[in-house]
């Protein structure tokens, strides 16, 4: 009973951590609201609030609000079906390791979807599982109702990682210029979206400066606009405000605001510290 206890303190503050402050008329915080556990993932619905807690996930729980875009059909843009991972650790006698326990999970299109958990809870491995840069050992998962290996579903997607790594010797054109090629963009409207993208992450100053030059929050604004150059249907961001000032935070939440309305689906995981209040 005192574990339990702590645990339903821990979630409290967890979730008045993510949802303290900016409340909309009308919403009610998941303080608000007794929590009890069971063996199997369950819902809380509150107007205009949904809160998922899934108890299966390793070494805690995970919990998100989501927030609905308006005037968009609701179609699931993200179908997690038991998708969970286990690494192999140790030399000689290797030992299994649960980094994932069986995670069901659906969102629909056009909602921002905030992944939220204590450390080793396995959100930055199902992200990975979800880019197709790790491998699941069970389960499946279908995004825009493609299976995640399928390379029509990559074109339609973005993605941030935790720790993004571009090559430093190239500026931030020249790295956007880079990946919108890769990407597909067509020629004739790469310029004109590459100047847009720039204009929208702050780093018109900076655009011809050397990535090598850059502090982490400038990393991250790069980061997040080559994620979105190609206007990709749905956006995986992996602690999108890491490294960034109270300013830069607060530019990063009216940036996913926008593309809730551009009917975009986002899928973040939000920094501890940049969380609080975020969306």
């Amino acid at each position: 009973m005192h574990r339990l206890a702590s645990r339903h303190r821990q979630l409290n503050y967890a979730f008045g951590e993510y949802l303290g402050e900016g409340a909309e008329p009308g919403e009610r915080w998941a303080t608000d609201v007794p929590l009890f556990f069971a063996p199997n993932p369950f819902t809380f619905v509150i107007p205009a609030l949904v809160i998922r807690i899934a108890p299966y996930l390793h070494s805690g729980y995970i919990c998100s609000r989501r927030i609905r875009a308006t005037g968009f059909s609701a179609m699931s843009a993200i179908e997690i079906l038991g998708l969970e991972k286990t690494y192999s650790v140790g030399f000689w006698r290797k030992t299994p390791k649960r980094a994932l326990k069986p995670l069901q999970l659906s969102i629909e299109e056009g909602e921002i979807f905030g992944f939220l958990g204590p450390n080793g809870a396995g959100k930055t491995t199902t992200l990975k599982m979800l880019m197709g840069l790790v491998y699941p050992t069970g389960g499946s998962a279908r995004i825009l109702g493609m299976e995640i290996n399928d390379p029509r579903m990559k074109a339609q997607i973005g993605f941030l990682p935790e720790q993004p790594y571009f090559y430093d010797y190239l500026t931030a054109r020249e790295l956007l210029e880079y990946y919108g090629r890769l990407s597909g963009i067509a020629s004739n409207n790469l310029s004109k979206k590459i100047e847009e993208m720039i204009d929208r992450v702050g780093l018109r100053d900076s655009a011809d400066v050397q990535l090598r030059k850059f502090s982490k929050g400038m990393l991250q604004r790069i980061g997040i606009a080559q994620a979105i150059l190609h206007d990709p249907r749905v956006v995986f961001l992996d602690e999108p405000m890491s490294g960034l000032d109270p300013i830069g935070r607060r530019e990063v939440r009216d940036l996913i605001e926008q593309l809730k309305k551009e009917g975009k689906t986002v899928f973040f995981h939000p920094h501890p510290v940049g969380c609080r209040g975020a969306l």
